[in-house]
């Protein structure tokens, strides 16, 4: 379980925890950048080629933040602990707040919607 009932955790167990989840972003984003490039292999689209930059810069910069976190993690005092329940009740996404949560039970204001609210665009 990432934190007790008081909803403290400790500081490098949460990076740690944020490094996984990140570096998931970051692997996802490198299947959707391989699927997009199959796609527009030999294009001449200079916008097509101007996405796909895009999209490998966000790849990298995902790694890059994943392992940030991971260092932060290995250098934060063993006694530094965060308080996560009120960031963690309002993710809207229930299976992210799960994963951040560890399984722990994600206290939510009423009119949230609950965790598995998932706003639409």
């Amino acid at each position: 379980m990432l934190f007790a009932k008081s909803g403290r955790v400790a500081l490098a167990v949460l990076c740690r925890t944020l490094s996984e989840e990140v570096d998931r972003l970051s692997r996802d984003g490198d299947r959707l950048q391989a699927g997009l490039g199959s796609v527009a292999w030999g294009s001449a689209d200079p916008a097509l080629v101007e996405q796909l930059q895009t999209v490998d810069g966000l790849v990298r910069n995902l790694a890059s933040l994943s392992r940030f976190l991971e260092e932060l993690a290995s250098v934060a005092p063993r006694s530094a602990t965060i308080d996560i329940d009120g960031p963690l009740s309002r993710l809207s996404l229930g299976d992210l707040a799960g994963r951040l949560g560890r399984g722990a039970p994600v206290r939510r204001p009423a009119d949230s919607g609950g965790p598995e609210t998932l706003p639409l665009f």
